[in-house]
Formats: C-alpha cells, sequence, structure tokens
C-alpha cells in the first residue's frame, strides 16, 4: 500500500487537490447562481385579466428599452411621462402591440436608415453608436425602436380622430415644406467688426454686469450671462506611440527568426492558406508589420497598467469616505510627481521620457478643455460602455458634486489613462477646482462684458441703418452689403422649415443658414416671405427688389439679408402620401399631445385598462442590489 501510495503520489495530490478546490467554489458558484436566479425570478407584477406574471428579468429588459428611448431622445415619450418609468413604458408598448401597431426589426432598421442618412454614416455604424450611447445591444437598439414607432402610431390615430382639419393641413404642409433659394448675408453684431462703436464707459459695463451676472450663459436675455462655469486645472504626461514602436523594433522582438516563429505558429493570421505550404518570404513585410502592430498594442497597455499602479501605490491604507479617499494635508508632497513617473516610464520601457503638461494658472471650462490640442479629444472606456472625454470625466469630480457621484474621481487622484485619436496614452490628474459660481468682481469676465456691450451697440446702429441697407442691396445687390460689413454671401439652394426626408417619421427638422446656424424662427420668416413672390411667371422675372428684403433677428443681435432666386412650392402630387399620415399630421401641425391625450395614455390609467398590479418593494429592492453592486466594483483593485 505504502509502495502504492509512493509510486502515484502525484496523481494523487493532483486530483485530491482537485477535488478539494471543486468542494470548495461549487457552494459559492451556486450560491451565486441561486441568488441570481431568485433576483431574476423575484414576481415585478402581474398583468391581464388571467394576472400573468411578469418577473424581475422582465423588469431589467424594459430598463434597457428604457436607455435606448433617452439615448433617442422622442419628445412624445416625454410629454406622456412614458420615458422614464419601466411600468408606464411596458405598458404604452403593450397596447401599440395589442392593437397590431408595433412591427418588426424592419421598423427599427427604418429608423436607423433615416438616422444614418442624415449624419451622413453607415446604417451599421449609426446602429453601433447608439447600443454603445445607450449601453445595450443592436438587437434590443432596434426592438426598442420598433416599439417606440408602434406608439407613436398609437397616438397619433387617438390624437386626430375628428380633429384634423383639411384645409389647416394643406395651409400647414404648404407654408413647411415649401422650398426657397436665395442668397444670405448674416449681419451678425458680436462677429462684425462694423459699424465702428465708441469704448462702453465703466458705467455701461457695470450695468450689463450686474443685471446678468448671476445668469447661466446662454440662458439670459439675448444670450447673456456671466455666471462662470465649473473649471478645473490639469496636470498631465503624454506617452506617444512612436518611440514605444520604435523601442520594440530596437530590442530584437521584430528580428527574422522571431517573425519565422510566428508565422510557422499561424500562418492563416496572416493572410496565407496553410494547406499551400506558404513561404515566409512572401509574407515577411505583412509579418512584421502585424508583429509591431500588436506588440505596440500590447506595451502600451503594460504602460498604462503601470503608470495607474505606480499613482496608486500612495493612496494604499489611507482611509475612505464613501467611494473616495481622505487625502492627507501633506498629499502633495505625498503624492507621486508626474515628473518623477515619466523617468520611471522612460527607464522601465526604455523610452524617451514622455512629455510632461500642466496649466498652473490657467483655469479650464468643459469647453477649453476640448479644444486642447490631443488632450482634448483623447477618450477613456474604463467607466462604462460609452467612451468619454477628459472634460466629462472631470465633470465627475467629487468636488463640483455631481448630481450622480457614482464614479471615485476627485482632485489629487488620476483619472483613468485616455487614448487620443493617434494611439497616444494620457495620464491626467486634476490640480484644483474652482465649482460653477457668479463672478465676484466685474474684472473676472470684464473682456466678455465689453465684448456684450459694444455688440448691443452695433446691433442698435445696424437696426438704425436698416432701411438704407435694404435700399442698397434692393439696388446694388446683397454682396455689396456685405462687402461694407466684412460679411459673407452665401446661396441655399432649398431652405424649407422642415425635410421631406424626415417628415414622416414626425421630426421636423429645418434647414440651417450659414453663420446662424438653426434658427426655426428665422427660416419661417424668410419662408413667409418667399410665398409672397407670384408664381405666374419665373422667379427670376419678378423685380430683385420685391424679392429681397431684411428678417431681423432680435434675440441673436442680427439681421438676415435675404435675396430669393427660387421658390419650390409643395406640389398635390407630395402632398397627398403626406396626408394620409398621422405623425405627418401632428409634426406639421405642431400639435403637442392634449389633455385627452395625456389622461387616456396616464399611467393610471394604463394600469387600470391592464390590470396591472406592481410588487411596490422590488424597485426599492434592486436600486439597493444595484448600488451595492457598483460600490463593490469600485472598490475592486484596478
Amino acid at each position: 500500500m505504502l509502495k502504492f501510495l509512493r509510486q502515484y503520489q502525484s496523481w494523487i495530490l493532483a486530483i485530491g487537490g482537485t477535488l478539494l478546490l471543486i468542494t470548495f467554489l461549487v457552494p459559492e458558484a451556486i450560491t451565486g447562481l441561486a441568488n441570481y436566479s431568485a433576483r431574476t425570478g423575484t414576481t415585478w407584477a402581474t398583468v391581464g385579466k388571467d394576472q400573468v406574471k411578469l418577473t424581475a428579468g422582465d423588469l431589467d429588459d424594459v430598463r434597457m428599452e428604457l436607455r435606448v428611448v433617452d439615448a433617442v431622445g422622442n419628445q412624445v415619450m416625454r410629454q406622456i411621462g412614458a420615458d422614464r418609468d419601466p411600468a408606464h413604458w411596458y405598458l404604452l408598448t403593450r397596447e401599440a402591440e395589442e392593437a397590431g401597431l408595433v412591427g418588426g426589426e424592419g421598423d427599427g432598421r427604418a429608423v436607423i436608415d433615416s438616422l444614418a442618412k442624415q449624419f451622413a454614416q453607415n446604417p451599421d455604424q449609426t446602429l453601433f453608436n447608439l447600443a454603445q450611447r445607450s449601453g445595450t445591444n443592436p438587437d434590443t437598439v432596434l426592438k426598442t425602436l420598433a416599439k417606440m414607432q408602434g406608439v407613436m402610431r398609437l397616438t397619433g390615430v387617438t390624437s386626430s380622430i375628428g380633429r384634423i382639419s383639411d384645409r389647416r393641413l394643406e395651409s400647414a404642409a404648404s407654408d413647411a415644406l415649401r422650398g426657397a433659394a436665395c442668397d444670405t448675408v448674416v449681419l451678425d453684431a458680436r462677429k462684425l467688426a462694423k459699424p465702428e462703436v465708441a469704448e462702453p464707459t465703466e458705467q455701461a459695463l457695470v450695468a450689463q454686469f450686474e443685471k446678468f451676472k448671476d445668469t447661466e450663459p446662454g440662458k439670459g436675455e439675448r444670450g447673456f450671462g456671466y455666471q462662470l462655469p465649473d473649471r478645473v486645472k490639469l496636470e498631465w504626461m503624454e506617452v506617444a506611440e512612436a518611440p514605444v514602436r520604435a523601442a520594440i523594433e530596437a530590442s530584437g522582438a521584430v528580428d527574422t527568426l522571431a517573425l519565422k516563429k510566428r508565422f510557422a505558429a499561424d500562418p492563416a493570421k496572416y493572410g496565407a492558406d496553410p494547406a499551400l505550404a506558404p513561404k515566409f518570404a512572401d509574407y515577411e513585410a505583412t509579418v512584421r508589420t502585424r508583429t509591431l502592430d500588436d506588440l505596440t498594442a500590447e506595451r502600451m497597455v503594460e504602460i498604462a497598467k503601470f503608470a495607474a499602479d505606480q499613482l496608486a501605490l500612495p493612496l494604499r491604507g489611507l482611509p475612505r469616505e464613501g467611494s473616495h479617499v481622505a487625502l492627507p494635508a501633506d498629499w502633495s508632497s505625498r503624492q507621486l510627481a508626474m515628473p518623477a513617473l515619466a523617468d520611471q516610464i522612460a527607464q522601465r520601457f526604455a523610452i524617451p521620457v514622455p512629455t510632461y503638461r500642466a496649466v498652473g494658472e490657467t483655469w479650464l471650462s468643459a469647453k477649453d478643455l476640448d479644444l486642447v490640442t490631443g488632450l482634448g479629444g483623447a477618450t477613456t472606456d474604463k467607466l462604462g460602455a460609452t467612451p468619454l472625454k477628459v472634460s466629462q470625466v472631470t465633470a465627475k469630480l467629487k468636488e463640483f458634486k455631481p448630481a450622480e457621484d457614482t464614479v471615485p474621481m476627485q482632485v489629487g487622484v488620476a483619472l483613468p489613462a485616455f487614448t487620443g485619436s493617434d494611439k497616444t496614452i494620457y495620464l491626467v490628474r486634476a490640480t484644483a477646482v474652482d465649482p460653477s459660481r457668479a463672478p465676484a468682481t466685474l474684472d473676472e469676465v470684464r473682456a466678455q462684458v465689453t465684448d456684450d456691450v459694444r455688440s448691443l451697440e452695433r446691433f442698435a446702429k445696424l437696426e438704425a441703418a436698416s432701411a438704407d441697407l435694404l435700399a442698397k442691396a434692393r439696388s446694388e445687390g446683397p454682396r455689396a452689403v456685405a462687402n461694407d460689413y466684412g460679411a459673407t454671401v452665401e446661396f441655399l439652394p432649398t431652405l424649407r422649415e422642415a425635410d421631406p426626408r424626415f417628415i414622416g417619421f414626425g421630426m421636423k427638422f429645418g434647414g440651417d443658414i450659414p453663420g446662424l446656424g438653426n434658427d426655426p424662427a428665422t427660416v419661417r420668416a424668410i419662408s413667409r416671405e418667399a410665398a409672397r413672390i407670384p408664381l405666374d411667371k419665373p422667379v427670376s422675372e419678378t423685380p430683385a427688389t420685391d424679392r429681397t428684403f431684411l428678417v431681423p433677428v432680435a434675440d441673436r443681435l442680427t439681421l438676415v439679408l435675404v435675396r430669393v432666386d427660387d421658390v419650390f412650392p409643395l406640389t398635390i402630387e407630395e402632398y397627398r402620401p403626406l396626408a394620409s399620415n398621422v405623425r405627418v399630421q401632428r409634426t406639421l401641425l405642431d400639435e403637442k399631445p392634449d389633455e385627452d391625450l395625456l389622461g387616456t395614455y396616464s399611467l393610471e390609467a394604463l394600469m387600470t385598462r391592464h390590470q396591472f398590479q406592481p410588487n411596490r418593494a422590488i424597485d426599492g429592492e434592486m436600486a439597493a442590489a444595484d448600488e451595492a453592486k457598483d460600490g463593490d466594483a469600485a472598490n475592486k483593485p484596478s
């Protein structure tokens, strides 16, 4: 017996150890599976006359769909209130399905195709982007869009019953879909140097400052507002890919012998057919490039991990305040300095010392950060499915008191590594913050206030000269006016209030005016003026005086000079298919859900019709479980 044990002791130890390991792990795995099963099998609600049970797993599916609804954005869903509450969305889509108004995947594909055309993208890329933005998957996106289309049909049919006036609809369609080809000159008092204005007095500056100092930029009258945004100071290090690649190439990792071994191990990886006995020499260049790419990518990941580990070392043992670290008073001297880390990286990976940068005296807003060369466009995927830019991550700093304090970001602690479009790695740390506040003195925003007061004076002069301005445009042409003020003439081949390509989906996208952007009121004013031009003869035969006009945009401190070259009225052939589309009807008439519609599709009304009985405890339990899970994940070492 002893001889048997000695002879097979290695086998006995191996098998016995494996059995012991299974004995320890199986209960934990079974417990985890049981907890998951119990959670997803918990009753969320019952519905219908047969009181069909809906589980927590069903609730998870509905919440996934709501992520897509939120990512897409839908005015009707928001007005009804079905874009947040899982029960409301579930019951609304259930009613649409029971009415036979929800199509299949093709309905979702149609929306994706339309969005892809709008953004000049491949439909598959649009679908992928939407799935990524919502944190779901393409199947969920298509299913949700199909349901949304069904709900739009349902609410459209309900709201249009007995309430659509044919003449009113014809008039609305004619106005919204009338096209005008025109020359435009945008005279923006904020951008022009002329007419010249005197330097504003201190009294005028103080009055403007006091009036809008507590207002967010863009939110006050005519867009005035001087409240300072959240701002941050940063330091960062840049590890470029090129030096890393050169170091690998010089190390001998891609010499001929090493490449031959890689090729022999997997010829198909490099485009060769193993069955044809490929020769290495024919593929050497491909193998070299592919190998160098792979090794460089691996090394960049290794550098980022090494840097994260070194920056995290001084944090060990420090107490925590929730998900954040309680930094000691002398943290600035205890933390690892970025230049020192740059030296460590250079020595460990045999590359030149990475570039170190800092903004010691400059406060950067989110807009400023986006404009920093290289760093502004870099992103990280360490905080979720959607890549985030530096400006988006710094907005989550604890010191800014974000609405959702779920990411443990704070001043003095390195942010996750960011990667630029050129594969440069950015290691970033916030050194100070200045939360949004009203400026303490005029001097903090003096330049902005001065520009605004000048713009007000310049716009007043433009308005005063508008009659002369229009007369010159009519006699000499828009270009003469543009030359006087240093502006440009822009030709718009077709300007409409609504784009026919999107109106069928209930989307009223109007045209943009170069220099002004999307301004529906201005586009509408131009369209109404173009409608005055008689169409019993070619537009070009109408005197230029009768098709040249001026549109004031007072809230933008702008005058828009327009000369119409042609008009494209809506034809009866174009109108007929639109008139039968409920979504088009509602969109053209700018109708919002009225009291009857809101009452018909309120959560309470839907719950009553569908005999929906929720389990009131489950939402709180699941939210607590999710929060605990997120907390555990955040506390795990990277």
